[in-house]
């Protein structure tokens, strides 16, 4: 995070090279996303080295920092705005990634908010084609403790709710925060139709360790 501070647009090792063209081993580019709260270069400084060293062409993006106008936030504090808007961001990388290594798909792996955010690009913003999966913009979608069903942020979200402070604590929480707690309208609306989507190849993970703030307990 400190390494960030000082380097406001610093991509981690291994990722963003523009010139990188997938190999028979690696077909796809990956697409790291980071969580709530965090930032490309934090979340995927140590992943993304080790990607490249494998022969993967890795990308990664920061997201969610443009529509939070009243959240007062250190400026490498990312993933925090309105998730749908988030999703948006999310598609327009991908097709400059797409655009750029001349494929025809990627992998996405997200962490927390992110994992949620790829499903809700599968689900509304052109990741997945719903009448034709083989014209998919994505084959794989790897979680990593994600938000899938909602979080509690142990217990805050919980009390927020209970004394009618949500609307008010996108404030503080920023928009994210709030459609990611489990009972959510956002959360709803994104489970409504099921977890998955046709032609989309899924591996989530989680561990007893993932609940702690600010991702709160994720539920797959």
């Amino acid at each position: 995070m400190v390494h960030s501070i000082l380097h406001l647009d610093i991509d981690p090792p291994g990722a963003n090279d523009w010139n990188c063209r997938p190999g028979a081993a690696h077909p796809r580019p990956v697409v790291l996303v980071h969580g709530t709260y965090e930032n490309r270069y934090n979340s995927w400084a140590r992943m993304s080295p080790e990607l490249k060293a494998q022969g993967y062409c890795v990308y990664t993006l920061d997201y969610g920092d443009t529509d939070d106008a009243g959240v007062a936030l250190a400026p490498t504090v990312k993933g925090h705005g309105d998730i749908k808007q988030s999703s948006k961001e999310l598609a327009a990388f991908v097709d400059k990634v797409l655009a750029a290594t001349g494929t025809g798909q990627v992998d996405l792996v997200g962490h927390s908010q992110g994992g949620t955010l790829a499903r809700w690009y599968l689900k509304a913003d052109g990741g997945a084609n719903p009448t034709d999966p083989s014209k998919n913009k994505v084959k794989k979608v790897v979680q990593l403790g994600a938000t899938n069903h909602g979080t509690t942020m142990s217990g805050i979200e919980t009390l927020a709710d209970m004394l009618h402070m949500l609307g008010p604590g996108e404030k503080t929480l920023g928009k994210a925060g709030v459609q990611q707690y489990e009972k959510s309208d956002f959360v709803k609306e994104l489970n409504a139709d099921g977890d998955t989507v046709p032609g989309i190849d899924y591996t989530v993970i989680g561990t007893k360790y993932d609940g702690s703030p600010p991702h709160g307990r994720a539920r797959s």
